[in-house]
């Protein structure tokens, strides 16, 4: 028993110590981004008020905060269309009539840019999302790199799961080409996860090796 604790208390630190640089895995299914992530807490953005412009747009939500940067674009919460007057494919049936994050670009524009920031580090991080644009496509980037891409007139998952120690400070979602359509895009079912923080880990490990340290010198006192 007491080398199976300082074994897991050894785990506990070795994995807090380890490598800040350990790799981020890109999902495109939900299923694999599941069994992945495991537990993570989802918002459906149903409590949020309807509501979105050409002004900057921010908000906190159920593990995360989000924020929108309109760059003239309309932005917000919506259950339709964002395009003022655009030329929208269907929106896609899972979205339609519900409650989501999204924008509509305009035509010329840069597009607007949103970033999703965990409350706490989180371990993981996926969406729904949808694209009625047929010239207009988006990087999607996790802790400033480009991991992903939402494409033209596409419909799907994306989710981000970060190996061994690393973490999820945020996730962006910005323009990579801007054609001559207007025509809307949106996020729902954010799921994130969070992870403890490394002092946390150590402190479960030194816990760990002073239950074993204790149980050690009650065996030697009752064997004296």
């Amino acid at each position: 028993m007491r080398s199976q604790l300082f074994a897991l208390a050894l785990a506990s630190m070795l994995f807090a110590a380890s490598s800040a640089h350990a790799s981020i895995t890109a999902y495109t299914s939900l299923t694999s981004f599941n069994a992945a992530a495991g537990s993570t807490t989802v918002e459906d953005f149903s409590t949020a008020p309807i509501g979105f412009g050409t002004g900057n747009y921010s908000g906190s939500f159920n593990g995360f905060s989000l924020t929108g940067a309109s760059n003239g674009n309309n932005v917000g919460i919506s259950t339709g269309s964002l395009a003022s007057g655009g030329n929208d494919t269907a929106i896609p049936v899972a979205f339609a009539g519900q409650k989501f994050y999204g924008w509509g670009n305009f035509v010329g524009s840069p597009g607007a840019l949103s970033t999703f920031t965990p409350s706490i580090a989180a371990s993981a991080l996926g969406f729904d999302f949808f694209n009625t644009d047929g010239s207009d496509n988006y990087n999607v980037l996790v802790n400033g790199n480009v991991l992903a891409t939402i494409g033209y007139r596409s419909t799907g998952f994306l989710g981000f799961v970060a190996n061994g120690a690393d973490s999820i400070s945020s996730v962006s979602i910005r323009a990579n080409n801007i054609g001559g359509y207007v025509s809307t895009a949106g996020i729902d079912n954010v799921r994130v996860s969070s992870v403890p923080e490394p002092i946390s880990l150590m402190l479960v490990g030194l816990g760990l090796i002073a239950v074993a340290l204790s149980r050690s010198s009650k065996g030697q006192v009752l064997a004296a």
